[in-house]
């Protein structure tokens, strides 16, 4: 049996336990929001270059055929084809992203944030990625946490008159060290958001079965690297680097995905143990930015692993590099303890239903990882589909003349999405 002052030890110490371990850090939820918030703004930017092509029915996926391909699925923009509004649909959607960049009535927006991009999504879904596939997620899963506690205009103490006081057990500063585990918000968001993450990267290295992966060949990496449609002049020099950096560079990336989310809820030693994770993922994600031209999903996967910033981040090792560096004196000097913090006191807490809602959505979308991930790289691989789709024209068109092949592959590129030169004659698209 435990003495009296070991039950008061074990009951302080398990919540800070389970905070440092599923829980984020206020100052890191905010960085996240921003961050989501910028890559969005982004991508309606460079959506916006094919609204005709791509989302009216001038282009090459009317409304019509969409309807038909997502029974299942909402979308906005499904009302109507025209240009004019598929484009203030996309001005809807940059406005409600700027709100949540400015932290502005962050709930309203989070959900209309959430609402419009997987609009823009299901209305045509030759064009996703696996950049797409994250902003969807966890835009949905940030509806459940206060991401405008920091950094935004709802955190202003004035701001619609909301109730807050300070944190009087930290010398009025909320943001409380991360050594106590009182800097960080943990619910059934939190533990979701993570789940959620942690699904991807695990399900995503349990099913790299085959022998470029787990040997004994180890050549995923040098065959990614040789597809000249995706490679990059970077990746051509990756490529030059010979079969056995290749080879360590398939291993390390199979097994940091499995690492991964066991680095963010470490028991011991979380805060360096989160940093080591971040990195890794940023080191990750950037490197296959450079070597092959993704898209958004370079870069998305790194903004998303912005939430699990340790507060041992924002309260030992910032201030430790400022002290190292050569900044000006106003930039090393500290936030004086007058200035204190608030924190917007919200009397009700999470609610059953939203739990019962979190964990079936992650049924829903992780289903086909679960029971069959076969069925996901089947029926959602735009490849696959490109591919069939170019078998049937190429079978269709047998009896035509050779010369009419360039035609041919350019209607298959433009269909597909791919920005590409026109072919010489006796060159041929490969998809």
């Amino acid at each position: 049996p435990f003495s009296d002052a070991k039950r008061a030890s074990a009951h302080f110490h398990a919540p800070v336990i389970l905070k440092q371990c599923f829980g984020f850090d206020y100052r890191s939820m905010a960085v996240f929001r921003i961050a989501m918030s910028s890559l969005i703004l982004v991508d309606l930017w460079l959506r916006s270059y094919w609204i005709h092509d791509h989302y009216s029915n001038l282009g090459v996926w009317p409304v019509s055929n969409a309807v038909q391909e997502i029974r299942y699925s909402f979308s906005f923009h499904f009302v109507s084809g025209s240009y004019w509004f598929q484009a203030f649909l996309m001005c809807v959607a940059a406005f409600c992203a700027l709100c949540t960049l400015v932290g502005w009535h962050w709930r309203f927006f989070a959900v209309m944030n959430w609402l419009m991009m997987s609009s823009i999504q299901n209305r045509n879904q030759w064009l996703l990625d696996g950049g797409d596939e994250f902003i969807r997620m966890f835009t949905f899963w940030a509806m459940f946490l206060p991401l405008s506690e920091r950094f935004s205009i709802d955190s202003l103490p004035s701001r619609n008159g909301k109730k807050v006081i300070t944190n009087a057990n930290n010398g009025g500063n909320s943001n409380m060290k991360s050594s106590d585990g009182s800097s960080y918000y943990v619910s059934c968001g939190t533990l979701c958001l993570w789940t959620q993450f942690a699904i991807i990267y695990l399900f995503t290295a349990f099913l790299k079965w085959a022998p470029e992966w787990v040997g004994p060949d180890y050549t995923a990496t040098q065959y990614a690297l040789g597809l000249d449609l995706f490679v990059t002049k970077f990746g051509q020099f990756m490529l030059s680097l010979g079969p056995n950096f290749l080879k360590f560079m398939t291993i390390a990336v199979l097994w940091f995905e499995k690492a991964a989310p066991i680095l963010m809820i470490m028991p011991f030693w979380n805060g360096p143990m989160r940093i080591i994770g971040i990195l890794g993922i940023f080191a990750m994600h950037v490197g296959f930015g450079s070597c092959l031209k993704l898209g958004m999903f370079a870069w998305v996967p790194a903004g998303v692993v912005l939430i699990f910033l340790p507060g041992w981040f924002w309260d030992t090792l910032l201030p430790f590099i400022r002290a190292h560096l050569p900044l000006p004196q106003q930039y090393r000097q500290q936030r004086s303890s007058s200035a204190n913090s608030v924190t917007t006191i919200y009397t009700k807490g999470d609610r059953t239903w939203m739990a019962s809602t979190m964990f079936s959505m992650f049924f829903l979308w992780n289903r086909y990882q679960i029971i069959d991930a076969s069925i996901l790289q089947r029926d959602r691989s735009p490849m696959n589909a490109g591919r069939e789709r170019e078998r049937d024209m190429m079978t269709s068109s047998s009896s035509s003349s050779s010369s009419s092949s360039p035609s041919l592959s350019s209607d298959i590129a433009l269909n597909l999405g791919y920005e590409r030169e026109p072919l010489a004659d006796n060159e041929t698209f490969c998809v």
